[in-house]
């Protein structure tokens, strides 16, 4: 039970921790930023679950639950953290409930730049994670991801996991 308490008191206090002093620096504003954040948390998470374990005679028991516990924290916290960065589907949402539910298309137009924005940005990223060249063809490492995908798209049979 000590080992529960603590991951989860740990996962709060870095939430807090997040909440409160970190979200309005610019580190902490970049997807790199949010990254080296939970993957350092996550390393500590698990050598504290490892500790705590231990002291329950179960360390395989606490780096797993560690592990598992802050592997969900951290998805959580990164899908909502990345709908609340610029997200165009939020923005779109936002203009149709500012229009009161009756949109047209033309009325969305500014919001093509977003997008394009977003587009540019991932486009840029590709490169410096050596996923593409700058001319946008996929480098070996490009190539291995992209059959990762296909082999988990393979696997489900091209339907969502939810």
């Amino acid at each position: 039970m000590l080992l529960i308490v603590g991951l989860l008191a740990y996962l709060a206090g870095h939430f807090v921790v997040y909440f409160v002093g970190l979200r309005h620096r610019a580190t902490f504003k970049t997807e790199r930023g949010i990254f080296l954040l939970h993957a350092v948390s996550f390393v500590l998470c698990v050598a504290g679950g490892s500790f705590l374990g231990q002291a329950a005679g179960r360390a395989v028991t606490g780096v797993v639950l560690a592990a598992g516990v802050h592997g969900i924290y951290s998805l959580s916290f990164l899908e909502l953290w990345s709908l609340t960065q610029a997200s165009y589907s939020l923005n779109v949402l936002n203009a149709i409930a500012h229009a009161g539910g009756s949109v047209l298309p033309a009325q969305l137009d500014h919001l093509v730049d977003v997008g394009r924005g977003k587009q540019a940005a991932r486009a840029d990223v590709l490169p410096r994670l050596g996923l593409a060249r700058t001319d946008g063809t996929p480098t070996l490492a490009g190539k291995v991801a992209d059959a990762g995908l296909r082999f988990v798209l393979w696997l489900t049979m091209g339907r969502p996991f939810n």
